[in-house]
């Protein structure tokens, strides 16, 4: 809907990039459904978005056009609102979000320069049943704090039909650019063998299948953050290793008070940025919640999302587990950072002090994993490494093995 400039408003070699703050797929989406709704509009809403497309933006595609891009294809099109402000019964549209799903042709159409985004040739663009090439994304109106929205639209064009398509946009201003930037997409796209500079590009080809907390894979790219469990003594060396520097030395915590007796009973997650350990945290079971505890990140690595990752990670590894209760007691003044993945006190926690400083209780109450591990499944999962019950393991691949058992030890 907005008519995106089809050369950069601004000289891309005196640009210089920002560094990501809120990546797309670095937010917590059980929270955000919590403050906003997502839903596909139609009628008068749909008129009505485009008004305030109109007023906010300035140059948007008619409502003709919008129409007929919402009949093409109904996916090209959301609307968002504050939960706190919706009714089902009369849905009122505070933003939107607006794609158009390009087929084979108009991929081809957008490297040459050639595709409209103020007025889109359909045979260009893909039905709601068929598998883009392409998703452009064609507007976004998100006043007041709406675009924190943006990952629950992000998940309804991540179903099987979308999955792994990549993203691309033109700037028309250098607010927009920026914008981009800092969710995640970058500047430079090469669509059909030729190269865009000024074409912004959201890799979701290489997005990985796997659970949050099993993302690192060696020889990752020197600036990507990936999470693993640790399940060898030279993960847990690392652990330590992280630990000592982040809390012996740097915030002189005695030894044994830092190591606690409770590393060898617990689950760890190490945090790399590449391939350097940077950064880890615990998680202990009990009977009815998990403890995540310990997060550690080494001072060279805290201008990245390691620690938000850590967290996500350790919370997912949890419900995925069939934990529906979490806890913890953060550091006092690192309330407000876990109030940000759900984590809150409760009547009666108490504020406490160990090693010089002052803790709080907070817990988080998380929805039903349905796909928990749990008895009555596959007994296999249960002997999974841990972290891993994604994927098949050695010894579901010993149970197709040939031969007799190995003798019984008396």
């Amino acid at each position: 809907m907005t008519i995106h400039s089809r050369d950069a408003a601004f000289d891309a070699k005196s640009y210089s990039p920002p560094p990501i703050r809120h990546n797309i797929s670095d937010l917590n989406l059980e929270q955000l459904s919590r403050r906003f709704v997502i839903f596909t509009p139609s009628g008068k809403t749909l008129e009505d978005l485009v008004s305030l497309g109109r007023e906010g933006i300035g140059d948007v595609a008619s409502v003709s056009i919008v129409r007929r891009a919402v009949s093409h294809n109904p996916d090209n099109l959301w609307a968002a609102a504050r939960r706190s402000r919706f009714d089902a019964s009369n849905p009122v549209a505070e933003g939107f979000f607006a794609f158009l799903m390009l087929n084979a042709e108009g991929m081809r159409h957008l490297s040459e320069g050639r595709f409209n985004g103020a007025n889109p040739d359909f045979s260009l663009l893909s039905l709601q049943n068929e598998r883009p090439a392409g998703i452009y994304a064609w507007a976004v109106y998100a006043p007041k704090g709406l675009a924190a929205a943006l990952p629950l639209v992000m998940e309804k064009i991540s179903t099987p039909l979308y999955k792994h398509v990549d993203m691309f946009t033109n700037a028309a201003t250098e607010a927009g650019a920026r914008f981009f930037e800092a969710i995640g997409l970058r500047r430079g796209a090469t669509v059909n063998g030729r190269h865009l500079p000024n074409l912004f590009w959201l890799d979701r080809t290489g997005v990985s299948s796997s659970p949050p907390y099993d993302t690192y894979r060696a020889s990752q790219a020197p600036d990507r953050i990936g999470i693993a469990v640790a399940r060898s003594i030279e993960d847990l060396l690392r652990v330590f290793a992280v630990r000592s520097a982040v809390y012996v030395a740097e915030q002189r915590c005695p030894y044994e008070e830092e190591f606690d007796g409770n590393d060898f009973c617990a689950t760890h997650l190490l945090g790399y940025v590449g391939d350097e350990p940077a950064g880890c945290m615990r998680i202990r079971c009990f009977a009815d919640f998990a403890k995540v505890e310990r997060v550690a990140i080494r001072q060279e690595f805290r201008h990245t999302r390691l620690a938000q990752r850590l967290v996500r990670a350790s919370i997912a590894l949890c419900r995925d587990k069939g934990y529906r209760r979490l806890y913890g007691h953060p550091r006092s003044d690192l309330l407000r950072f876990y109030n940000h993945f759900g984590f809150h006190t409760f009547e009666g926690a108490k504020n406490f002090q160990f090693s010089g400083v002052e803790y709080t209780e907070v817990v988080m109450d998380l929805d039903r994993q349905p796909n928990a591990v749990a008895i009555g499944a596959n007994p296999y999962i249960m002997i999974r490494p841990e972290g891993r019950w994604h994927q098949p393991g050695i010894l579901e691949r010993s149970a197709r093995r040939n031969g007799s058992a190995p003798p019984a030890v008396p």
